[in-house]
C-alpha cells in the first residue's frame, strides 16, 4: 500500500477511510495481483501501480455517487470500480455485472475474502438484463470504466437506469467527440475534468441522466 494513502484520497475527494475499508482495499488489491497471474485482469505492466493507476481512480467517483441504494457497475472486468466503491460505500448495495466466467469467478472469490455483504456478481450480458423485467428501470446509478464509447454506453445502460437514474462514466481526457455522438437533445450532461493525484493522469467523469425522466 502507498505510505499515506488515506491522506491523499481524503484531500482529492474528501473520502475518510476507515481501518476496516484501508485492510479490504489493501486485501482486494493483493487479490488482484494474485489472479492476474493467471487471468488477464489488469495488465502486467499496471500491477505494481495498482493503488495509484486504478483504486485511487475508482474512488473518484465516490463525491458523485449516494451514500445508499443500488448500483450497476456496468462491465465490472476485475470489479473495477465496483468493488472499492462498495468497500467505501457500504450502504449501497453493488451489483457487478460480467460475462466472463473467469472473471466472474475471480470477482466471487473477492466477495467471499472479503466479506463483502453489500455486494452481487451477475454473471451475465447487458441485453440478457434488458430483456429481463426486473432489471429494467431498476438502477438509480449505473457506473462504467473503460467499457465503451459515451454513445454506445448510453445506448446499453440506459434501459437499466429508473426514470431517475444517472449513468457514471469515468473516462480520459478527451470526451469531445465522444459527447457529440450523444443524443442532443433531452439529455442532461455533467462534465468534471480533474488530474489524479500520484499518477498524475487526466480524467473525466460524465454524468448523464435523460432530462424527459427527470422528477421536479
Amino acid at each position: 500500500m502507498i505510505t499515506g494513502f488515506e491522506t491523499v484520497v481524503q484531500k482529492a475527494f474528501g473520502v475518510q477511510l476507515t481501518p476496516k475499508q484501508v485492510r479490504n482495499l489493501t486485501g482486494y488489491v493483493s487479490l488482484l495481483r494474485d489472479w492476474s497471474v493467471r487471468v488477464r485482469l489488469i495488465s502486467k505492466g499496471d500491477r505494481d501501480s495498482i493503488w495509484e493507476r486504478h483504486i485511487i481512480d475508482c474512488l473518484a467517483a465516490v463525491p458523485s455517487l449516494p451514500s445508499t441504494g443500488t448500483l450497476l457497475d456496468f462491465g465490472s472486468g476485475a470489479g473495477l470500480p465496483g468493488i472499492p466503491l462498495a468497500i467505501v460505500l457500504p450502504q449501497i448495495q453493488v451489483h457487478l455485472l460480467e460475462p466472463a466466467r473467469m472473471k466472474a469467478l475471480f470477482l466471487n472469490q473477492v466477495v467471499k475474502d472479503l466479506g463483502l455483504s453489500n455486494v452481487t456478481v451477475l454473471r451475465a450480458r447487458s441485453e440478457e438484463l434488458i430483456q429481463d423485467g426486473d432489471f429494467r428501470e431498476k438502477y438509480e446509478y449505473i457506473i462504467a470504466r473503460a467499457v465503451s464509447a459515451l454513445p454506445n454506453l448510453w445506448n446499453m445502460a440506459s434501459p437499466l437506469l429508473s426514470p431517475s437514474g444517472e449513468l457514471v462514466a469515468l473516462k480520459g481526457p478527451n470526451v469531445d467527440e465522444e459527447l457529440i455522438g450523444l443524443p442532443q437533445e433531452d439529455l442532461h450532461r455533467d462534465i468534471r475534468s480533474y488530474t489524479l493525484p500520484l499518477a498524475h493522469r487526466e480524467r473525466t467523469l460524465v454524468t448523464l441522466r435523460h432530462v424527459s425522466r427527470e422528477t421536479f
